[in-house]
């Protein structure tokens, strides 16, 4: 796999440039077109409403287009560190643009490029004097009034995954054992996939996946992922390598997987990560764990933090996937809130007791292989791993 990171970050630049004035042309006659969102750890999130669709042109001339969009403003230009040499952690400074702005991009092609639909779309990013801004697309989800008073958002609106069980009650999930197990089955298959993707890809490392930063793609009769109306689907198949083919029925949603500013992740053997305080730790994990980079096999299991988390919002009882996972995959089930706190350097067991993803999906003791009697060509989208 090769992949320019420049040249990927220079395809954006228009994109770029027509969102900012757009953005700005609009603020200048609509003061209330925009909504505050969030304020993270490193900067604020506002909803931005789009009275006409902003267009993203793929390389076979096919155009995606997003009704709304999210802006992330971080008050910092901070630089980003390569590695030049890959077996080694040796870095160089880089200045501008900071480095959640380049990883999101490189991720982004991994959805554009036609690998996966579940990692967060970033359309590019404008760096002013004091700021910088990256354009996401949005992944906000309405629910019924009667439900908007147990969402976290004050506006009623579900704006990650932390609100999942909400979404479920308001859809009539979470009274059907049957539809709620297959609708966490195929979030835990598509975390599973997605995180094998990026190790595959990039050797990324999350370093802050949780709910928060997880979030959800209602599908609705627009074209979305390659061009496809994705609720004509009725199965969903993801490819591992090994002929491992896991199946999941299409709950209607799919989540999508975002926030990489704390991330690590490779391309062409060159390391790239954001260089601020809050990466420290990470970086001691990094040299401490990945010290053989690129040739690790092992990466820490970030991901069971989401795994723990949708235990706690329904329960052992509504999955046996989700139970046989956390009581019978050794590092999920041996490990302690103390030693998973990784951004606080802590992670105390030894990582060569950690299994692959890929050895942990290819344990038919706790995933189904089988292939649906009834899935087809036609109503079947296929899920690869491999960066086209």
């Amino acid at each position: 796999m090769r992949l320019d990171i420049y040249n990927e970050i220079k395809n954006r630049i228009d994109s770029s440039k027509k969102i900012k004035q757009y953005l700005t042309k609009l603020l200048r006659y609509d003061k209330f077109c925009h909504k505050y969102l969030s304020h993270g750890s490193s900067g604020k999130v506002f909803s931005f409403k789009s009275p006409t669709p902003i267009s993203y042109k793929y390389e076979d001339g096919r155009i995606l287009t997003f009704n709304d969009i999210v802006v992330k403003v971080s008050d910092e230009n901070g630089p980003v560190n390569i590695s030049i040499e890959g077996d080694k952690v040796r870095f160089v400074t880089v200045e501008n643009p900071v480095g959640e702005a380049i990883v999101s991009i490189i991720i982004s092609s991994l959805f554009f490029r036609g690998v996966t639909p579940h990692v967060i779309c970033c359309l590019g990013y404008s760096v002013c004097e004091q700021s910088t801004e990256i354009y996401y697309e949005q992944l906000i989800v309405d629910v019924p009034h009667k439900e908007k008073r147990y969402v976290s958002d004050k506006d009623g609106f579900i704006t990650n995954l932390m609100d999942l069980p909400v979404y479920f009650k308001a859809i009539g999930l979470t009274n059907n054992k049957e539809r709620l197990e297959a609708a966490i089955d195929s979030m835990l298959i598509a975390l599973f996939h997605t995180m094998f993707i990026l190790q595959h890809n990039f050797k990324l490392v999350h370093f802050d996946l949780f709910v928060r930063n997880m979030f959800m793609k209602v599908f609705d009769d627009t074209p979305y992922f390659m061009g496809h109306k994705m609720k004509s689907f009725k199965y969903f198949c993801y490819k591992f390598p090994g002929k491992v083919r896991l199946y999941t029925k299409n709950p209607g949603f799919i989540l999508k997987i975002g926030d990489f500013g704390l991330s690590m992740m490779s391309v062409d053997d060159k390391v790239i990560f954001e260089n601020n305080n809050e990466t420290k730790q990470s970086t001691i994990l990094f040299n401490k764990y990945y010290r053989d980079y690129p040739n690790v096999n092992k990466f820490i299991p970030d991901y069971i933090f989401v795994i723990r988390a949708f235990a706690h919002m329904f329960g052992l009882a509504s999955s046996r996937l989700l139970r046989k996972l956390l009581l019978e995959v050794p590092a999920i089930a041996d490990a302690d809130d103390v030693s998973l706190n990784i951004l606080n350097g802590y992670f105390d067991y030894d990582i060569n007791r950690v299994q692959s993803i890929k050895e942990i999906v290819s344990r038919k003791d706790l995933f189904d292989h089988s292939i649906p009697s009834d899935a087809t060509k036609e109503n079947t989208l296929v899920i690869g791993y491999k960066l086209r």
